[in-house]
């Protein structure tokens, strides 16, 4: 690329961030940092798909993407009743900023319409799914081959919003 954005650069700094953290994600400090610290790097790619995208928006394509955005939210929250009473606010930012990341990375597809766009959405919901995936495993059952699952949606997400920094 020529120039790096640099809100791209700082998103994939809090992933790396919130990776080493989770390292430890069984005590509630560590957990608790590594969300903080994606929280700030899907803010970041927000801000940064904004910047993008200008004042567009695409009224038919938003009103789709919220019908599937609010199915896997319901999908999110019906791991809520699982989740310790003092981590349920922290899990439902952290949702809402994925929510955001999709939607603008689909607005941005609208506005936008090429293979790298696509890619970005793509990387959009890997996050979503890998997140849902680490979730369901912490606080109800992990499913077979809990951590491949994650981290293979977790590196296609993280490797297709720095394909969409490079190539857009």
């Amino acid at each position: 690329a020529g120039t790096p954005d640099l809100l791209v650069v700082t998103g994939l700094a809090c992933g790396f961030l919130g990776d080493v953290l989770l390292l430890w994600q069984e005590k509630k400090f560590c957990f608790m940092g590594g969300l903080l610290a994606f929280l700030a790097g899907h803010v970041c790619y927000c801000i940064a798909i904004c910047r993008q995208i200008g004042g567009y928006t695409a009224w038919g394509w938003i009103a789709a993407m919220l019908i599937l955005l609010s199915v896997a939210t319901a999908a999110y929250f019906s791991l809520q009743a699982k989740v310790p009473g003092d981590m349920k606010l922290p899990v439902i930012v952290y949702l809402l900023a994925l929510v955001a990341l999709s939607f603008m990375s689909a607005n941005l597809l609208v506005w936008k319409p090429t293979i790298i766009s696509f890619v970005l959405l793509f990387g959009s919901l890997s996050f979503f799914a890998s997140d849902y995936i680490l979730a369901r495993g912490k606080f109800d059952r992990e499913t077979p081959h809990h951590q491949f699952w994650v981290m293979l949606t977790y590196i296609a997400a993280q490797s297709a919003i720095g394909a969409w920094a490079l190539f857009r």
